[in-house]
């Protein structure tokens, strides 16, 4: 970037899980989303907020296959959202148990997971294979059998590793000050991702970024030093319980860290389900909290994807929307008049059960995509006719309002 240039100062914020309208996936009552079909929540958070470009800010969805509506990945794809991998099944109803089915996969494991699940969202929805380009792991389960997978899938960047703080409760120097940059792998990760097997280590990967986790800290008392009192907050679920002006804060006193230190990218790292912590009777403060916070950003801020930041890091001398504001969007195929309701069969460990979820496609897959099925094709028993309606054909069967 130009010389004496400041470094842009970029927010990163993601949502881990099922891509759903914010009442849940699947069911015919679409309460939870605004027209054309996006949950209120992105609504919500985004209205009216836009970059130092006039580019509305766009978030990152790591997407799994269960619990999420396909013409709402689509929706949210054609306005500027970055779509990612999460696998297919985040090792529901896979032997033993979620954490360590996932990090006992072989290549063939990780594979049919990673590579099953980006065919998958491109598969249901208009959303380009090659724009998948990101992948953050269930549980954050790494080691070099995935970082291998990925690196020939043709993966832009991991976002799984951890950063564990590096302070020294006896230093002079304040705990945790500077935050790392994505970075690349073309000489491995070079430590062990916290909660990760040795073997993370190994290897060389040309081409694929790390986008790390860092931390988010509990903010301290004003005049009082993190060190040696910081504390870290709950991953994918900082500030749960807390008030909207406790979640606003709380964000902010990361940011300012991060800005006065070696301004990374602050990442906000989300599951769905933090979107309605209502623990202490406070409902949906964390949800106001963020707007709160985002709306309240300074006005030189950016919010972009992963992939956006990687390719300004690339490119340093364009702006950091360059990436994004160059590329036109395919708008999406349906809204909620006339998205496609199916309902499909799938595997589990007892039996089947029956999933359904609204797509822009004209038709449903025999089953369930799935494991070992990503076509759709092996027709299972457990459901009572496997059929496709649209909005229309269901409100005329019952009083069901999508817009109400």
């Amino acid at each position: 970037m130009p010389a004496g240039q400041k470094l842009p100062q970029i927010v990163i914020v993601t949502w881990d899980d099922g891509v759903q309208c914010d009442s849940g996936s699947g069911s015919a009552d679409k309460k939870g989303c605004t027209d054309p079909f996006i949950p209120d929540s992105v609504q919500y958070l985004t209205e009216g907020l836009k970059n130092p470009d006039g580019s509305p800010y766009r978030f990152n969805y790591y997407t799994r296959q269960l619990s999420t509506d396909y013409a709402v990945v689509e929706n949210l794809y054609a306005m500027g959202h970055e779509i990612a991998d999460h696998t297919i099944t985040h090792a529901i109803d896979q032997p033993p148990n979620s954490v360590d089915y996932m990090k006992n996969l072989n290549s063939t494991g990780w594979a049919a997971e990673v590579y099953g699940q980006r065919e998958i969202i491109a598969k249901s929805t208009n959303v380009p294979f090659e724009t998948i380009l990101g992948f953050r792991s269930p549980d954050l389960s790494l080691n070099s059998i995935l970082f291998q997978v990925l690196h020939e899938g043709k993966f832009l960047y991991d976002s799984s590793a951890t950063v564990t703080l590096n302070g020294d409760k006896t230093s002079e120097r304040p705990w945790g000050t500077q935050q790392i940059w994505p970075f690349t792998l073309d000489h491995g990760i070079g430590g062990c991702p916290e909660g990760s097997s040795t073997a993370c280590t190994d290897g060389s990967f040309p081409g694929l970024w790390e986008v790390p986790i860092n931390p988010i800290l509990t903010p301290v008392a004003d005049g009082e030093q993190c060190n040696p009192n910081c504390k870290i907050e709950l991953a994918m679920y900082p500030f749960a319980g807390k008030t909207e002006e406790e979640v606003a804060s709380g964000f902010n006193y990361n940011l300012q860290r991060n800005m006065n230190g070696s301004r990374a990218p602050f990442g906000i790292y989300l599951h769905t389900a933090w979107l309605k912590d209502n623990s202490t009777g406070l409902v949906n403060a964390t949800k106001r909290g963020l707007r709160k916070f985002l709306e309240g950003l300074p006005e030189d801020v950016w919010v972009l994807t992963p992939s956006e930041v990687i390719a300004w890091m690339k490119a340093p001398h364009k702006s950091p929307g360059a990436a994004s504001t160059s590329t036109a969007r395919a708008p999406a195929r349906c809204g909620m008049h006339n998205a496609t309701y199916c309902q499909a069969a799938r595997p589990t460990l007892w039996g089947t059960t029956c999933d359904y979820w609204w797509t822009c496609e004209p038709t449903c897959p025999k089953s369930f995509f799935w494991l070992n099925d990503v076509n759709g094709t092996k027709q299972e028993a457990g459901c009572y006719g496997i059929s496709a309606q649209t909005v229309e054909e269901i409100a005329a069967k019952t009083d069901f309002d999508p817009f109400r």
